[in-house]
């Protein structure tokens, strides 16, 4: 049985397992119905390794009931936060002016919009589902799975996405031997229709980022890695539902929070390759991964501590990472700044931002140059 016992076992193992998800299924679809790629950049932001985004559920209950008016208050419901406002990023699947024409569009809209137009989006058209096309898929940007459709249409695999047996929570069967973990764990589980309990989903992570770390710095023994693996990609991927409840208030302070130190560090122990497979370096240091969690959290200006960031996650994608993490997306998200605002006290700080970050490099310090 395979071991855990540094930052790049973790990323092999993820690896194979990328294989088995549903972002194959989602460029399909994509290209057969011409939807600007919401669906791709829908599993791309939600993850769909081992989850299946609410959207998809939603369409293929359409194709079955052919209820448009449910379809659409359901898509509504999903792709508005609770500010009111609708992400446009994370779900390329909106409503613009849904009061008025009850018109579901995609995320060409507002490109069409600029033109003076709207583009209804092809999944609001039932006729469009029974498509059909014989080519082969490849997921570039993550594991490299390849399918082959053999005249397959976009209901049956829209079918095969809903009812596809990879999912997570049906593979997660293996205790951890942490049995706090391993409840925290079934708890988020078996509530994973409802929002995402941040303080479960917090403890879950601080309790197996102090695992990984006693096993990495050889304190403990070696990780099982498919104990340890689904409860990592589950973490990851239900990181969304943290990030789509993240406005700009929480924007400026999430770098010195609790939960965001504790998904920094999520972030350090499970996506860097530190060596190549067979090789006995491990290249993990406690010391070294809490300076960098205390250089951000002491550094005052949120927008240089997100650069920071994200400069180390971009730094650990040249070492070879071959697998993604929808965590590190997400978290290099946080880059830009989120929409005004509606309590006015925020303004004036909201207006200083805007101004800031057209001159970041400003903020940044320069590198030693020789």
């Amino acid at each position: 049985m395979e071991k855990i016992k540094c930052p790049s076992d973790i990323l092999y193992e993820k690896e194979w397992r990328a294989a088995y998800g549903n972002r194959c299924n989602a460029i399909f679809l994509s290209n057969l119905m011409h939807d600007g790629e919401s669906m791709r950049k829908l599993f791309h932001n939600e993850g769909g390794t081992h989850s299946l985004p609410v959207e998809v559920q939603i369409f293929y209950e359409y194709y079955k009931d052919h209820d448009k008016e449910k379809m659409l208050n359901r898509i509504e419901e999903v792709t508005t936060d609770n500010n009111g406002y609708v992400d446009f990023y994370l779900h390329p699947f909106h409503i613009d002016g849904y009061l008025k024409n009850k018109t579901l569009q995609d995320n060409r809209s507002s490109l069409c919009a600029f033109y003076g137009g709207t583009h209804e989006s092809s999944w609001a058209d039932l006729s469009n589902y029974e498509k059909r096309a014989t080519m082969r898929v490849t997921d570039e940007f993550s594991s490299g799975q390849s399918v082959y459709y053999d005249n397959k249409s976009v209901a049956e695999v829209l079918k095969d996405t809903v009812e596809k047996t990879t999912f997570l929570e049906k593979k997660i069967e293996e205790p951890t031997k942490n049995e706090q973990l391993d409840l925290l764990v079934r708890n988020l589980i078996q509530n994973r229709d409802e929002k995402l309990h941040i303080p479960t989903y917090a403890k879950a992570l601080k309790l197996i980022n102090n695992d990984l770390t006693s096993a990495f710095e050889q304190k403990t023994e070696p990780l099982e890695a498919d104990a340890y693996v689904p409860v990592i990609i589950m973490l990851d991927e239900m990181s969304a539902n943290i990030f789509n409840q993240i406005d700009y208030k929480q924007q400026r302070t999430f770098h010195k929070s609790d939960l965001g130190q504790e998904m920094l560090k999520f972030s350090y122990l499970t996506t860097q390759n530190m060596f190549k497979k067979g090789n006995s370096y491990n290249g993990f240091s406690a010391d070294a991964m809490n300076a960098w969690l205390s250089d951000i959290k002491n550094t005052d200006l949120w927008q240089v501590a997100q650069r920071k960031i994200t400069e180390a996650i971009v730094e650990r994608w040249a070492h070879r990472v071959e697998v993604g993490s929808l965590l590190n997306n997400r978290m290099m998200e946080l880059a830009t700044i989120k929409p005004k605002p509606k309590e006015a006290m925020y303004a004036d700080y909201w207006q200083e931002d805007m101004k800031r970050s057209g001159y970041m490099n400003l903020y940044v310090k320069p590198q030693n140059i020789r």
